[in-house]
């Protein structure tokens, strides 16, 4: 497979070793790994190989914050089923002001409830919709799939201003 240069942003991306592995696979591809202060450190900084600190960056960020990357894919993966829905329209809307024409939002997620619970809770193909729809109307959903034997759903929408 061949993909053109593309920026993306990991959100809420831990240590940043699915962006690390992609990116050895991927030379076009540069990240920008986007992660709470516990998850990025020095410690997980320094642990970029040197061949991929050119193309992969760690930065602390707040996903309820405004986002300052600009970039053509935010990715989250496993981000969203720790949030009730406002939070989640949140995380959405603080993608905003950077968005470009163009840019995909994708979300790699599920979740299983707990007992007794309403925050966390598995979202169907018509809540993400009205999760996007509800975070901007500027956001239009271009596919949802779900991977054979995988438990978690891809939701890949777009930015239309």
């Amino acid at each position: 497979m061949t993909l053109s240069p593309t920026d993306i942003a990991k959100c809420g991306g831990s240590g940043g070793f699915a962006p690390m592995a992609i990116a050895e696979a991927y030379p076009n591809l540069n990240f920008v790994v986007q992660g709470q202060e516990h998850t990025i450190t020095e410690e997980t900084k320094a642990a970029v190989p040197q061949h991929l600190k050119s193309r992969v960056r760690l930065e602390v960020h707040d996903l309820l914050k405004p986002q300052t990357v600009v970039a053509d894919v935010y990715f989250f993966r496993w981000v969203f089923h720790g949030f009730a829905e406002k939070y989640a329209i949140e995380v959405l809307r603080a993608l905003t002001p950077v968005l470009k024409k163009g840019a995909k939002v994708v979300v790699n997620d599920g979740v299983i409830p707990e007992a007794g619970s309403e925050q966390y809770r598995r979202k169907g193909l018509h809540d993400w919709i009205g999760l996007f729809k509800v975070a901007d109307p500027r956001f239009k959903l271009l596919n949802a799939w779900k991977p054979p034997k995988s438990t978690i759903w891809f939701v890949e929408a777009e930015w239309q201003p």
